[in-house]
C-alpha cells in the first residue's frame, strides 16, 4: 500500500507540473489568438483611416475645382458685363447719332422745299 501511495504520489508530482503547463501553453495560444485578432483588428482601422484620408483629399481637391470654376464663372459674368455696358452705351451714341440726323434731315428738307418753292416762283 505504501508503494501505491508513493507511486500515485510520484506520477501527480510529476503530472502536476505537466497539466500546469499544458494550462499555461493554452494560456500562452489564446493570448497569442487574442494579439492575432487585436492586430487584424488594428489592420483594418488603419486601412479605413487610409482610405478616409484618399476620400478627404479628393474632396478637397474637389472644392479646389470648385473655388478655381467658381472664379472663372465670377470673370467671365464680370466681362459679360463690362462688355454689356460698352454695347449699351454705343447703342445709346448711335441713338443720339440717328436724333440728330433726323434733325438735320427735317432741317434739310425744310430748307429744300423753301428753296424749291422760290426757284418754282
Amino acid at each position: 500500500m505504501k508503494f501505491a501511495l508513493i507511486t500515485i504520489f510520484l506520477w501527480a508530482a510529476l503530472h502536476a507540473p505537466l497539466a500546469g503547463q499544458a494550462r499555461g501553453d493554452r494560456e500562452i495560444k489564446r493570448k497569442e489568438h487574442e494579439l492575432q485578432k487585436l492586430r487584424a483588428e488594428i489592420q483594418t482601422y488603419e486601412k479605413k483611416l487610409r482610405e478616409s484620408e484618399k476620400k478627404e483629399k479628393a474632396t478637397l481637391e474637389r472644392i479646389d475645382d470648385l473655388e478655381r470654376q467658381t472664379g472663372l464663372i465670377r470673370q467671365l459674368i464680370q466681362t459679360l458685363r463690362d462688355e454689356e455696358q460698352q454695347l449699351t452705351e454705343d447703342i445709346q451714341s448711335a441713338k443720339n447719332s440717328i436724333n440728330e440726323l433726323e434733325s438735320k434731315l427735317h432741317f434739310l428738307k425744310a430748307h429744300y422745299a423753301g428753296y424749291v418753292r422760290s426757284v418754282y416762283k
